[in-house]
Formats: C-alpha cells, structure tokens, sequence
C-alpha cells in the first residue's frame, strides 16, 4: 500500500478506517507477518522512508479517510484512532481501473475493539 500522490498535511490527529486480514482470531496487515493488539496505541518504529513510484514519504500505518473506500480495498475494515500524521495523499485502490481514495499515514494508530 503505497500513496501516489502527496497532499499538504493539515491534522496531526484524528480517525479513520484500516483494512485487516485476520489469523487465529487476530488482527494482522496486509502486507507483513504482523499481529495487532486492539484498545491501544500502537506505534510505528520503521525510520526508512517508503519509496513508492511517483512520491516519498516517511513510513506509518495508512488509514483511509472514508469507509465506503476502505472496504473497497477489501479484508477486514476497522475503525482506528490516529496521531503523528507524516503524510496524507491519495492512493489508486483500483486494480484494473484509476479508482483513487484519501489517505493518512501516521505513527501510531489505535485499533478499536468491535462491540
């Protein structure tokens, strides 16, 4: 997951919606053999900037800003808190098509646990 285009950063904090896979009940990323706790922070130690085609910018945990995007990206959508925003853009979410959605990445992310 990687942004395409960098917009101006204008929160520090806030929420926003993560895409998840699970295994043995947990919570895990997409992309690395990573587990996550829910009902607390989380932070981001990765210091090596992401090197994506078009931009760069610093490494965090990307959250979409709109749901309905989030769950188009597909897997397992959670509310999630966040605070130290390195970077916002957008991010091509379209497999075959340029489908586009708002996207934050911060350092540290809470995950809510569900009800």
């Amino acid at each position: 997951m990687c942004l395409d285009k960098l917009k101006p950063v204008s929160t520090k904090k806030g929420y926003g919606w993560k895409v998840f896979d699970k295994w043995d009940s947990k919570l895990e990323s997409r992309y690395f053999d990573i587990r996550y706790p829910t009902n607390k922070w989380i932070k981001d130690k990765k210091s090596k900037p992401i090197q994506g085609d078009r931009v760069c910018y610093p490494t965090g945990f990307h959250v979409f800003v709109s749901k309905e995007k989030a769950k188009d990206w597909g897997g397992i959508v959670r509310k999630v808190y966040y605070k130290n925003v390195v970077a916002t853009g957008l991010q091509n979410i379209g497999f075959w098509e340029n489908i586009c959605a708002q996207v934050i990445v911060a350092k540290e992310i809470w995950i809510e646990e569900t009800k």
